[in-house]
């Protein structure tokens, strides 16, 4: 038997495990609701039941994007070819194969059971399959007028995006100016005061390093205090440190003194390094007689932690400002010394930064193949990324600031002011007004940050692609009746709804949703909840950054807990279907799971590449709960996400947490999982199924084998056939050896009878049609090509669906019996 081992083990694979994931062996509660749904639908469906015991089977579609998407349509027409699709009870998707599954999934409707829905899908002369043919390639532009619109919904998006980003910068830099605006003010006051302000300015190159010195004596004063916490000191070492705090006082007072007559005379930069000097002294006192409260404190372990704390935060405090402090002196400098912004050089620099982000968008599906072909460069790419995505922030930055500085401290961009000229100060506070006037009456505008975003166009397009299937009634119907099962004659496509047109029927809400109903399958759709800090402990969570989102008609689910149904009015129930989909597919975004990083974040953000969605979760009365639009727009910028408990959710592709969609059909216990893993693998490494035996074993405590197929042979008899024909070995596939496409594991659930899992691995088989052997020839990463490429030609798509319709036809629902059996 050859056993796959999980990809990481002991404190990183527990690090990533949530509060709310049972100890392995612990049994989940009953999931009543979807299992008398289950029963009812196998009321009218008895007779395929023969021979499996009533055994939950499940259809797991993974991630992929169109390549998964076209492959795994392909599959769910063998699947009905060999009369195999109606005994699934769940179906399970990710992201491109989220595609598909919905617009199976919305066949199923008054009228259009699972029998008709079948046999519709098993011929070759649908609508369906005229339809998806044409526009299965939903990303590719037809004609001039789309590209026209999609070019101009990514320049509306990015230059909302840039605006809003530019007015939270206007905002900090009025912040950063608050000192010199505050120094301007004291040097109209009495003499002494304007002296003061005038030598203050002359000895220090930003007024923030003054300000710095308050977290810098903090934590040396921590410093002080932990190291003085001593368990039971002696005499010898409690008169050290008496003699060590009075030493350091004495030298304080000396150099105070010193300042006191000199000074003053001639301020200057050693004068004020003397100045903190001469304050950091007294904290070795100041550490002592704090630590003198420790005696009140039972645990000095429990003290310690607090002076460490303590010591963190002034840390952080002094970071941020010498950061405030190095933008603000080279803000300065440009402000004073850098080019003319009048005249062409703006518009110029306007035109040099559009130019970088389509350079940017042509670069990064390129170096994401280049990522996955060259080992070396599979580490070293992403931290390169990030690296390049916070400089260029930085720069934005420093660059915003310094326009800043220039229009404050200029009077050359004010000459349009009607009125007598501003004052320095008055510009600073009209420009620092506006910004906050702004942020303050658009504080809950939470959807205008996914309107700037790509997920709107991309949710468009899958809308009237894929969901757009169960639009047969009404005026508005975009398949006139029979429906997309029709027969495609001249007649039936001539009256289609064009693409390009939205329909009001094309969706429904996720509630209405429901194809089990019908004798479909459970459909559920998974996504992931953005998480960088663990909002149990504030800590960052450093393994997944990610928790598990699954919804269904029954409620939403997150992590390893059981449907919460929807309210009566819920913004996750109520959202359009169309628009889970797109967030179980937003695969680019400031958050991705385990792989997000600020740097590569931001760099997505400034060229417009965003489609992650920004979610309430729950109903929230009102605006007390909604965090600020302009703290979620920086979070998201910067990748810095809150958890489950944080009033709003960042989601984004299911296949940042777990892209198999396997996960959320382990905690149902099925039997039998046949699962089409479609995400990029040239090597066969099979990452995938790596992450998904890890989080089994970590969240549910159950294992997953991989079998020799030689050994289930005999137990299965020759009714398994058509499935051991393309079963293989891991080992086997890596190795390109063979025919096989398909491995088989042994699921150990914790309590309960074992699993099958059946897994699809998109592999060139014998017996393939001409145009798929001779796609393959001239395309040798077939059948495992980049996901980054969504615009597939007609070769291409055609050769991925006959792929996965071959492979399906032999997916034989009785051999998938006699091998669940054989277990």
């Amino acid at each position: 038997m050859d056993t796959l081992k999980p990809a990481a083990t002991g404190r990183a694979a527990t690090a990533g495990a949530r509060a709310d994931s049972p100890p392995p062996g612990a049994s989940p509660p009953d999931n009543a609701p979807e299992r008398d749904a289950i029963a009812q639908r196998r009321s009218g469906l008895a007779s395929t039941w023969a021979g499996d015991g009533g055994d939950i089977w499940g259809l797991a579609l993974s991630g992929g994007g169109i390549r998964s998407a076209t492959f795994c349509f392909g599959l769910l027409r063998g699947l009905a070819q060999a009369s195999s699709l109606p005994r699934f009870d769940y179906l399970s998707t990710v992201s491109g194969g989220g595609y598909i599954g919905t617009a199976f999934g919305r066949l199923f409707r008054r009228g259009q059971d699972a029998a008709a829905v079948q046999a519709g899908l098993a011929r070759e002369d649908t609508v369906l399959l005229w339809w998806l043919r044409n526009n299965g390639r939903y990303l590719s532009p037809s004609g001039a007028r789309d590209l026209l619109q999609a070019l101009a919904s990514v320049v509306r998006n990015l230059g909302f995006s840039l605006a809003e980003l530019g007015v939270i910068v206007l905002f900090l830099g009025g912040l950063m100016l608050l000192p010199q605006t505050m120094l301007a003010m004291l040097r109209e006051l009495p003499p002494t005061a304007a002296w003061a302000a005038g030598a203050c300015d002359a000895a220090l190159p930003s007024l923030w390093l003054p300000i710095a010195i308050v977290p810098l004596l903090w934590c040396t004063h921590a410093v002080f205090a932990y190291w003085f916490c001593r368990e039971r000191p002696d005499v010898a070492t409690r008169a050290a440190d008496v003699l060590f705090v009075g030493g350091a006082a004495a030298l304080g007072i000396l150099l105070a003194m010193q300042l006191a007559g000199e000074g003053c005379a001639q301020p200057g930069p050693k004068a004020v390094l003397r100045a903190v000097l001469a304050a950091v002294l007294f904290t070795p006192l100041s550490g002592a007689v704090d630590n003198l409260a420790c005696r009140a404190w039972r645990d000095r372990t429990a003290w310690r932690l607090r002076c460490t704390k303590s010591l963190a935060l002034g840390l952080y405090a002094l970071a941020i400002l010498l950061a405030v402090a190095g933008i603000d002196v080279a803000s300065n400098w440009l402000a004073r010394h850098g080019p003319d912004l009048s005249g062409f050089r703006l518009p110029t620099a306007a035109g040099l930064y559009g130019l970088a982000v389509v350079a940017a968008r042509w670069a990064l599906p390129l170096l994401e193949r280049l990522q996955r072909k060259a080992g070396r460069l599979q580490a070293a790419l992403p931290l390169a990324l990030n690296v390049v995505g916070l400089v260029v922030l930085a720069l934005l930055v420093l660059l915003g600031a310094g326009l800043l500085q220039y229009v404050v401290a200029s009077a050359a961009p004010w000459s349009w002011w009607p009125a007598r000229p501003l004052e320095a100060r008055e510009r600073w506070a009209l420009v620092l007004g506006l910004a906050v006037l702004y942020l303050l009456l658009t504080r809950h505008d939470i959807a205008t940050l996914n309107l700037s975003s790509m997920h709107n166009f991309y949710r468009a397009r899958l809308e009237r692609t894929y969901v757009s299937t169960g639009n047969v009634e009404g005026s508005e119907a975009r398949f006139p009746a029979p429906g997309p099962l029709g027969p495609s004659s001249r007649e039936a496509i001539a009256h289609l709804g064009p693409l390009v047109e939205a329909r009001a029927t094309d969706d429904v809400r996720l509630r209405d949703y429901a194809p089990h109903r019908q004798g479909g399958p459970i459909h559920l759709v998974n996504c992931c909840i953005n998480q960088t800090v663990d909002d149990r402990t504030g800590a960052y969570n450093a393994d997944r950054r990610g928790i598990a989102l699954t919804l269904s008609a029954f409620g939403h689910e997150t992590g390893t807990q059981w449907p919460q149904p929807f309210a009566a009015r819920d913004v996750l129930g109520d959202a359009p279907l169309s628009r889970w989909v797109a967030i179980s597919g937003a695969a680019l975004g400031s958050g991705m799971g385990s792989s997000t990083r600020p740097g590569h974040a931001a760099l997505l953000f400034l060229t417009g590449v965003r489609l992650g969605f920004w979610t309430l979760r729950e109903n929230v009365p009102g605006n007390a709960r909604r965090p600020s639009k302009a703290l979620l727009l920086v979070s998201e910028l910067l990748a810095r996400f809150p958890g489950l408990g944080a009033p709003v959710w960042y989601v984004s592709d299911g296949g940042h947490f777990e892209n198999t969609g396997v996960y959320a059909l382990l905690k149902r216990r099925v039997r039998l999982v046949v699962v089409a893993d479609c995400g990029a693998d040239p090597g066969y490494a099979f990452d995938d199924l790596q992450n998904l035996v890890r989080k089994a074993q970590v969240d549910y405590g159950a294992s997953i084998d991989l079998l020799d197929p030689a050994s289930l042979a005999m137990k299965a008899g020759p009714a398994a056939t058509p499935v051991l024909a393309l079963a293989t070995t891991a080992g086997e596939l890596r190795s390109r050896e063979g025919a096989g496409c398909v491995l088989l594991a042994r699921i150990g659930y914790d309590r309960g009878p074992c699993g099958l899992l059946v897994l699809v691995k998109p592999r060139l088989v014998p017996g393939v049609p001409l145009e798929v052997s001779g796609y393959a020839a001239g395309n040798a990463a077939f059948p495992q090509q980049p996901t980054a490429d969504q615009f597939f030609d007609e070769a291409q798509w055609e050769a991925y669906h006959q792929l996965g319709l071959r492979i399906g036809a032999q997916l034989d629902g009785a051999a998938l019996t006699a091998l669940l059996n054989a277990l």
